[in-house]
């Protein structure tokens, strides 16, 4: 994923999407549509004639244009679930959805007063869920629907609040940084100049 949409100093944390189950209605849906316009054809006279012209011909192409509608419809629905993205970073949380049209909230780290987790009895037994997040300057909240793991990514989202609180606003500043000279080794140590 690139990270060109990130602030400077910002570093993902989790990137999360959502669960199977959320495309599953689309499928079903397409499913049984495409087993409509197969048994209609099927079961539509063999040579219908209405006035010297063949309309089981006729029905039969426009069935199969009709599933053809139905595979493009399926396809569709499956590129818009795919493209549900649930970003932690070290900064807020993210969440992006679209093909054509691309729509991005965000919800910065210090803004967020209270988060609420929602599982149905099916969506726990596929460890899913919906994630309420309420934030300062909202008049609702934004709800993460069908999120894989929801325990784990609140869990995650409280401990980098804490974080990004305990540093003023600059987590990168808690965080192991790699020296950038290397220093001398102490007097004591054995390739020290002066160390026996």
């Amino acid at each position: 994923m690139s990270r060109s949409h990130l602030f400077p100093g910002e570093e993902p944390i989790i990137v999360s999407r959502q669960h199977i189950v959320g495309f599953i209605p689309e499928l079903f849906s397409g499913v049984v549509m495409a087993i409509i316009a197969i048994g209609i054809a099927v079961i539509f006279p063999q040579h219908l004639m209405i006035a010297g012209v063949n309309i089981s011909s006729i029905v039969r192409m426009l069935m199969l244009l009709g599933i053809l509608a139905v595979i493009i419809y399926v396809a569709v629905q499956y590129l818009e679930w795919r493209s549900i993205n649930f970003e932690l970073t070290t900064h807020r949380v993210m969440f992006s959805a679209g093909v054509f049209s691309r729509s991005t909230e965000s919800i910065a780290l210090d803004r967020i007063q209270n988060i609420r987790v929602h599982q149905s009895f099916r969506a726990r037994m596929v460890d899913a869920g919906d994630i309420e997040i309420e934030s300062a300057g909202r008049d609702g909240s934004e709800v993460l629907h069908l999120i894989r793991d929801p325990q784990g990514f609140v869990s995650a989202v409280m401990q980098a609040g804490e974080r990004f609180s305990s540093s003023g606003g600059h987590p990168a500043d808690v965080q192991e940084k790699p020296l950038l000279f290397p220093t001398a080794p102490p007097p004591d140590h054995p390739q020290h100049p002066g160390g026996v």
